[in-house]
């Protein structure tokens, strides 16, 4: 994804997460959830687009939405 953005602005959020990933854990799940604009940038620019296939979006967005319980296997 580099090699065809190598210049502007979608190599500078490629370089941020890029150093993001590169961190502890934490700062990466800070961005994921956080109001701050940076991170609401940052996620706006995601490399992860296109990463799942929409059946499986479609099964993570399920289960985020999904009582704990019931993703937990306790009914």
């Amino acid at each position: 994804m580099r090699a065809r953005h190598t210049r502007g602005q979608a190599a500078r959020w490629l370089a941020e997460w890029a150093r993001l990933l590169d961190g502890p854990v934490e700062d990466v799940l800070a961005v994921l959830t956080s109001p701050v604009p940076r991170a609401r940038e940052l996620r706006q620019n995601s490399p992860f687009a296109g990463v799942l296939s929409e059946e499986e979006r479609q099964q993570v967005l399920a289960a985020f939405n999904a009582p704990a319980s019931v993703v937990g296997g306790v009914a």
